[in-house]
């Protein structure tokens, strides 16, 4: 009965379909002058959708002009005429409609040059879909100025000292020139190389890298990324900048940047020397040590006083008409570090017990990574394409580091004393490849894809470790001394096959199947001495040799909706995973099975063409890593061992969000507020267990319910015109909720931050430009094991920026940041960090293109290096070497040449 209902409903769709009424449109075409109509007017119809060429008529000797049969939607109309203007309108067809445009009137181009020009004021913020769009033109910046400069001054996105882009409160993962990949993984050199006259639009959304990208839909898939638009008449270009410095103390800061572009070729090179701790720097890197695959920053955390050396080179380039492209980058990085700290710490258990910490450290790190990554995309034919990725990378890490750490307990007394010495080598190798092939089927709007991707990895390490274990209460002394080596590698094959049907002019259905196998290999041993004094003696408490096989097989549908002001989606991905897990040291195995979900939906409503609200929903499985599967001991840090589960489950994750853009063009208001809810099911979490006789802790991962988080963003810009003022407001809340086991008992954390930031700006062209920030911040923090011991301090920042122009070309810069955060119960007194930078510049030659710039950071010299961090039972104040007072002299040259030019 079921499938003849089906079989029924199908049909009279079908019926209902093929009998829909065809619509047409007819018009008559005549000149503004004589009011004659126009013989041989080409009229063509395109769709609005994707500008494709519906059909295309030419007018009679009346000027009339008619399409039949056409179906419902949305076109184009366009109308040209020899010796007349161009005509082109849109509009929307409904089934069945007659449209009679009646006259349409084309203006002799003679009589246009004859008319009164009328500007129209654009709007300097556009709304498109859920994508925020600054026009540059209404945003001004002095000359030779890059974007990072140009990014500061528009409304919802802030910058750093370090260069980190936060855009609408999410951290800018990509940057890209005109939709193409640009030094992919490092934004900054896109905004610090990019010159800001060269741009027409930024546009801010959230995209989603399909190539890099393993999940499923989800939230977590989505980066938040800043597209440049360039000027038409910057596409041929070659431009540049050299900087020169040096200064006390053997500071320095080279950099060399070399762009050449040719319409659709872009070539870039980039080299920079510097031990600032500012240039060139990214601070996203993973270290090999922690599973990731390899990246190519180098990775700086502001521990140290850094030496860097770094270049790469940028290819793009297109041909055959646009129907082929390629993108390629090349980049070495060369990074060492070198410093010291000291950090005193609280972990805090049940029973009102705590164990302070306090810890000294010496560090010696050297980095050196080589990576290479390129697209080749063509057109296979009109309806047919393909993409193929490939990156690599090799980085060799070298560490020395000496720690000497000492316990006391609740009544001070001494619990213990750890003096450990660890030299480590290490070097990791990644590769991953990718296919996509897509094809336009018939009927518009039917598509069908196919991806392959491969993935391989593998890091290798030797490490010595030498350490002295004073005991109190035991009255006992333990030394390690041992030998450890280890190798880990990833091979992994995925496919995946997607199809599309549109079921009307508004709606489709999308369909994917895919199967990925992916095998991981684990293995550490660590090794005694013998009474050679040959590391020959396994250890087996702390080796491991463990792999983990993944098969998963997923299918998903959706459904996408798309007509006038609503847009929508709504869908499942599912994924049927099959585990072997094998530890070759005790000679185990264990096969299991799970079911991964990813659900998504998403609606954006368009209440007006400046006003949009987006509400959003996503889930995902999150697979655990052979790191947190195996079950290794590591004692590294003798007083922390950590221990692997195999028994893991993978975690769910639930997103919901609500977006809401408004811009008021006239009074120049932006307002975009977002707010998010996440909860995780069976969250991979701590389980601790401290012996308070000791002071040594063993934590093992576990599954866990009731972790869940709440945020809130929301900015607000506004000019005041007649004394022309920039007002920008920032209110931000952020609430977390997080459980662990600590001692075998639950322990509930509830963190809170409630941060306002406001900022006003006042400037005039080429004469000053005043900006004055405040922000303060109350963060809380709670734990149910110790509840009355609470955690809650405010954290205040005073940022005022000042240029003057004491002429067009003497330039005199100041700009301050006032650090405050509050005492806590574990530490008694106030950090006060007042970071004061100036510098001045005069800009030299008929050109004005040699600078020469005297600049001070840290004028005062108070960056002490300190950082509090509270995270559920553990208080933690951090004080290390970090690069203070930098003073320098710089010579800068800046390039900028239209090719075909003399000069600028």
């Amino acid at each position: 009965m079921i499938k003849k209902l089906l079989f029924f409903f199908m049909l009279i769709s079908c019926i209902s379909v093929s009998m829909a009424q065809k619509g047409s449109i007819s018009g008559r075409i005549m000149d503004t002058i004589n009011q004659a109509p126009l013989l041989n007017g080409v009229i063509c119809l395109l769709t609005a959708r994707d500008s494709f060429l519906v059909t295309y008529t030419r007018s009679d000797k009346n000027g009339h002009f008619a399409f039949k049969g056409l179906d419902a939607g949305d076109y184009i109309l366009m109308i040209s005429f020899p010796a007349c203007t161009s005509y082109t309108d849109t509009f929307s067809l409904q089934s069945g409609q007659i449209l009679v445009l009646n006259r349409i009137c084309l203006i002799p181009a003679a009589q246009l040059l004859q008319e009164a020009v009328v500007r129209q004021r654009m709007p300097v913020i556009r709304l498109r879909g859920d994508t925020t769009e600054f026009m540059v033109d209404s945003f001004y910046v002095p000359p030779n100025s890059t974007v990072e400069e140009l990014l500061k001054k528009l409304p919802g996105i802030q910058i750093d000292r370090l260069g980190r882009i936060t855009a609408q409160g999410k951290v800018v993962k990509r940057v890209l020139i005109d939709g193409e990949e640009f030094f992919n993984d490092d934004p900054t050199l896109v905004t610090q190389n990019l010159r800001a006259d060269m741009i027409s639009k930024v546009q801010v959304f959230e995209g989603r890298n399909e190539l890099g990208s393993r999940a499923a839909v989800n939230n977590e898939n989505k980066e938040k990324t800043i597209n440049l638009k360039l000027k038409e008449d910057k596409k041929n270009i070659d431009f540049g900048k050299a900087v020169l410095s040096g200064g006390a103390s053997g500071f320095y800061d080279d950099q060399a940047r070399l762009n050449f572009f040719r319409r659709e070729r872009k070539i870039s090179i980039y080299g920079i020397a510097s031990n600032t701790g500012t240039s060139g720097i990214s601070s996203g890197g993973q270290s090999i040590y922690s599973g990731n695959s390899v990246t190519s920053g180098g990775y700086y955390n502001g521990r140290g006083i850094p030496s860097l050396k770094a270049s790469g080179i940028h290819f793009d380039d297109r041909w055959k008409d646009g129907r082929q492209s390629v993108n390629a980058d090349y980049k070495i990085y060369d990074l060492d570090i070198s410093g010291s700290g000291t950090t005193v710490s609280e972990n805090k258990l049940p029973g009102n017990v705590i164990n302070y910490g306090r810890q000294k450290e010496d560090l010696s790190q050297t980095k050196l990574n080589n990576s290479v990554n390129g697209t080749y995309r063509v057109d296979m034919d009109s309806v047919s394409n393909l993409e193929v990725y490939v990156e690599g990378a090799v980085l060799h890490e070298v560490s020395n580091n000496k720690v000497y750490t000492m316990t006391l307990n609740t009544d001070s007394s001494l619990l213990n004393t750890v003096d450990t010495k660890l030299k480590s080598k290490a070097d990791a190798r990644n590769f991953s490849g990718s296919l996509l092939w897509t094809r336009q089927l018939r009927r518009r709007g039917r598509n069908v894809s196919i991806m392959l991707r491969h993935f391989h990895s593998s890091t290798s390490s030797e490490e010595n470790l030498y350490s002295i274990n004073r005991f109190e209460k035991n009255d006992s002394t333990g030394i390690v001394d041992q030998y450890k080596k280890g190798n880990g590698e990833e091979l992994s094959y995925e496919s995946k096959l997607t199809y599309m049907e549109p079921l009307s002019e508004y709606a489709s259905l999308s369909g994917n199947y895919g199967i990925a196998f992916n095998k991981n290999t684990l293995r550490n041993y660590s090794y005694d001495p013998s009474a050679t004094g040959d590391y020959n003696i396994i250890d087996s408490a702390y080796s491991s040799d463990y792999d983990l096989d993944q098969v998963v097989n997923s299918f998903g549908i959706s459904y996408n909706y798309s007509k006038k002001n609503i847009t929508g989606s709504i869908g499942n991905d599912i994924g049927l995973a099959g585990y072997k897990q094998r530890d070759r040291w005790f000679n185990s195995s264990l096969n299991r099975r799970f079911v991964n979900w990813y659900p998504q939906a998403k609606l954006l409503y368009s209440l007006s063409s400046q006003e949009k609200v987006i509400l959003s929903y996503a889930g995902n499985s999150v697979q655990p890593t052979i790191a947190q599967i195996q079950p290794y001991r590591s004692n590294n840090d003798p007083l922390n061992i950590f221990v692997g589960n195999p028994s893991l489950k993978p975690s769910f994750q639930n997103f919901f969000s609500m977006t809401w853009y408004k811009n008021k063009i006239v009074s120049d208001q932006y307002f975009f507020a977002d707010l998010r809810y996440s909860y995780k099911q069976n969250a991979i979490t701590n389980f601790t267990s401290t012996d308070t006789s000791t002071g040594k802790t063993i934590s093992q991962l576990m599954n866990i319910n009731g972790n869940a988080g709440l945020s809130f963003y929301g900015t607000y810009s506004l000019r005041w015109k007649r004394p022309d003022i920039q007002f920008f407001l920032h209110g931000e809340y952020n609430y977390l909720r997080f459980e662990n086991y600590v001692n075998g008992r639950l322990n509930n954390n509830h963190s809170s931050t409630y941060l306002f930031d406001g900022s006003i700006r006042k400037n005039k062209n080429d004469k000053y430009d005043i900006r004055l920030q405040m922000s303060a911040a109350y963060n809380t923090s709670v734990s149910s094991i110790q509840a009355g011991n609470n955690t809650s301090f405010w954290v205040c920042n005073l940022i005022p920026n000042i240029d003057v122009y004491l002429t067009r070309r003497f330039k005199v810069h100041a700009d301050m940041d006032y650090h405050y955060q509050q005492k806590l119960t574990a530490f008694d007194n106030d950090i006060h960090i007042c970071l004061l930078n100036t510098w001045i510049e005069k800009a030299c030659l008929r050109s004005g293109d040699l600078v020469l710039k005297i600049s001070c950071t840290d004028a005062l010299d108070q960056n002490a290096g300190v950082i509090r961090d509270v995270s559920t039972n553990h208080v933690s104040q951090s004080n290390y070497t970090t690069v203070g007072r930098v003073l320098l002299a710089s010579l800068i040259y800046n390039f900028n040449r239209t090719k075909g030019s003399s000069g600028k």
